[in-house]
């Protein structure tokens, strides 16, 4: 990992402007001097949390929150590190020097950022303002969307003749920039979109990444829906569309309801399913996956279209998140219809009927897959059986597996034993990833993260850290360990700049894990002990080897008694 260089560090503590990064996410009143507001931490109905025009770092008097800019975008948006480092450099223009950009730098995104927010701008301008557009309009009745439905996400329209390049050059854009983010062939010396209905698509922060754009003439060629193609800053596999009106929903209840079809998803959130997202261009995969559980999510709910792809997808989708040990439910839709239509032709009530009865994904799966079966054969329900199966011991965790194919015999009416439940005495042997896990690593790092939110929230049990004779497994383990204990400024910003380089990427992996706040003491002690006892282990492991190698009786005695008074003295922490 390259190293962020002190100065660029410095420079863009300075430039930030945490009111400002606050304001973009949460409400705050000005009273006097100061800005205060309901504390996003905690539930409260009068404001405590607070921060000055100048502040560094803000807090809650009401529930002890504080910290800077990072902080706040890790602890509010669920952001990692990184994400927050890289979201407030590119927002007040550091570059971070030393910093690995394996496709151009900082700068260079932001300027595709800002050429592409200037397009969906005069696409959506097209859309209600111009004689071109009104075809435009007219598919948009079609569907349904009226005004403030156009206006809530920035529909537009592209017209013909290359107007979007001959604007964007009147803005000062060139060619070059245009191609890079995907809106002009150079080749073919012609917009990439031109005479369709345009879709934005958005960040979770509001910034254009590209568009989806369905054709107006059915006689036109081309795919009916065509999408931006891959760029520096859209990744299809890396995008959830509708994230920009659902993050604060979906963090917020830990649950999100997923979608195929951008219209799908808009309508949903437009009817006031605000937790809404789906995939963009390519199939539902594992970096979506991964995208919502960074965001506390742990249940899902999969509105795909009623027909037999959809529930196909329905299948392969739920295994992900199954895979993953977030639970999963299926709102099953009538054949031929999708999320819209069926909102649009049903209503809003209807749908929500069909959420509340949406069907737990084992369910779905034995449901969806017996149809492939004459189950009233016994070889044929067997097959289905044992595929199903399959599938559930691919799952990670060893209580979901069991608890899966006990809702399996269940299904299937069969005795649970069957299934091997209960008279398998072999554990599941380890994937080469969990086999490979570097135990001491993360035990070294476990116990630096609770020390080090422990002292940066000023809490008595930080001092547990030093009273105890801690022994770690890495010189730089023991180094980070010195920084916390000694440097006064554990803010993030300040801590990083203070500490040495080659210390960084260790330090942000101390940000890998989420924490509980409210179980920092209970967590701080369980991590030393397991650091005081893997010592002990260790010293009972030596003391055994010098036995077997020692040849002198006596010797052998000493050492003998030696290893009988370490295993009666067990550690204990120092309180």
């Amino acid at each position: 990992m390259t190293l962020i260089s002190k100065h660029s560090l410095e420079l863009l503590k300075e430039k930030v402007d945490l009111v400002e990064v606050v304001t973009s996410f949460i409400k705050l009143n000005k009273a006097g001097s100061h800005y205060k507001g309901l504390c996003p931490f905690h539930s409260e109905k009068s404001p405590s949390f607070s921060l000055s025009p100048g502040d560094k770092y803000y807090h809650c008097f009401g529930c002890g929150a504080h910290g800077d800019a990072i902080s706040f975008l890790m602890e509010y948006s669920k952001y990692s590190f990184k994400e927050a480092l890289g979201y407030l450099s590119e927002k007040y223009q550091v570059a971070l020097e030393g910093e690995t950009e394996e496709e151009g730098s900082r700068t260079h995104k932001k300027q595709l950022k800002n050429i592409l927010n200037a397009a969906y701008e005069f696409y959506h301008f097209c859309l209600l303002h111009t004689y071109e557009g009104d075809k435009a309009l007219t598919y948009a009745a079609s569907r349904k969307m009226d005004r403030a439905f156009q206006e809530k996400f920035f529909l537009g329209y592209s017209p013909k003749n290359n107007a979007l390049s001959r604007y964007l050059k009147s803005q000062g854009y060139d060619f070059d920039v245009m191609a890079e983010a995907g809106l002009y062939h150079k080749d073919k010396k012609q917009d990439f979109f031109f005479d369709r209905f345009m879709i934005p698509i958005f960040d979770a922060m509001g910034e254009c990444l590209g568009f989806s754009a369905r054709k107006l003439d059915e006689e036109a060629f081309g795919g009916k829906y065509i999408n931006t193609p891959e760029t520096l800053v859209f990744k299809k596999s890396h995008v959830l569309f509708g994230l920009k009106y659902s993050r604060a929903k979906i963090i917020k209840e830990k649950k999100a309801l997923i979608c195929e079809g951008q219209i799908d998803a808009m309508r949903l959130i437009n009817e006031g399913y605000d937790w809404t997202v789906a995939s963009q261009g390519t199939a539902f995969g594992l970096a979506h996956v991964q995208m919502l559980k960074q965001l506390g999510v742990t249940s899902v709910y999969l509105a795909f279209d009623g027909d037999h792809a959809g529930k196909t997808a329905a299948v392969k989708v739920g295994e992900y998140f199954m895979q993953s040990q977030v639970s999963v439910h299926v709102i099953v839709l009538p054949q031929a219809k999708d999320p819209d239509s069926f909102i649009l032709e049903e209503g809003k009530k209807a749908f929500d009927e069909l959420l509340y009865s949406a069907k737990p994904y084992l369910e779905f799966l034995y449901d969806t897959l017996k149809n492939s079966y004459d189950i009233q054969e016994p070889s044929e329900k067997n097959r289905l059986i044992q595929e199903i199966r399959k599938r559930i011991q691919e799952f990670k965790d060893p209580i979901l597996i069991h608890e899966s194919l006990k809702k399996l015999a269940n299904l299937a009416d069969i005795p649970e034993r069957l299934l091997g439940i209960y008279n398998s005495k072999t554990p599941r042997p380890l994937s080469k990833t969990e086999s490979s896990v570097d135990k001491d690593h993360i035990l070294d790092t476990d116990v630096l993260r609770f020390y080090y939110l422990t002292k940066k929230q000023k809490l008595p049990t930080s001092l547990l850290f030093t009273k105890n004779d801690l022994e770690f497994c890495s010189e730089r383990a023991s180094k980070l360990y010195e920084a916390i204990k000694n440097l006064t400024d554990l803010e993030t910003m300040p801590f990083m700049t203070a500490l040495d380089m080659e210390l960084h990427p260790y330090f942000e992996a101390l940000f890998d894990k989420k924490i509980n706040r409210l179980k920092l003491e209970e967590g701080s002690k369980e991590a030393i002990y397991k650091l005081l006892e893997r010592a002990w282990l260790k010293k009972r492991e030596k003391v055994q080897e010098e036995i077997e190698k020692a040849t002198d009786e006596k010797d052998q005695l000493k050492l003998t008694l030696k290893l009988t008074l370490l295993i009666k003295s067990p550690p204990q922490i120092t309180l």
